[in-house]
């Protein structure tokens, strides 16, 4: 693996560890908390990373495409976004060739979705049920 592979591949890793922290024992309210009227709550916050995501390894495979897909709900939408971390992490660790200028794929998709990777802290504060040390957990993937 290249080093510009292999430190896509810890920014993937890091925004697992990071969001899961605010994904990880939600309390229910969590998937409606938004800070404002006209804001993302954090159910259609997650959809837009996992639209993300899904754009990011479609660049990854030399199949450029966008998709919006229509939330579900906090559960599945949480499975996909680490579903989605999964494969990008494989593609990146394969030997499979990638033809894509790798800053184009941190300054892109990867940095928007470290943005929203701190709002959902945000939201989850503002559902009652703030990220702290005590609820961490080790991301594996």
């Amino acid at each position: 693996m290249t080093d510009a592979r292999d430190l896509l591949d810890h920014v993937v890793r890091t925004i697992r560890y990071r969001a899961g922290n605010s994904l990880q024992d939600a309390p229910a309210s969590f998937a409606n908390a938004r800070v404002g009227d006209g804001h993302w709550d954090a159910l259609h916050t997650v959809s837009h990373m996992n639209d993300v995501l899904a754009w990011c390894l479609s660049i990854l495979k030399d199949d450029e495409a966008w998709e919006t897909a229509e939330p579900e709900s906090l559960e599945s939408e949480t499975k996909r976004f680490n579903d989605l971390l999964e494969s990008i992490s494989t593609q990146l660790r394969s030997d499979e060739a990638i033809e894509v200028d790798m800053k184009r794929i941190l300054q892109g998709p990867l940095a928007d979705v470290l943005t929203h990777t701190g709002q959902l802290a945000t939201l989850r504060r503002l559902a009652g049920k703030p990220v702290t040390p005590e609820n961490y957990f080790a991301a594996t993937i």
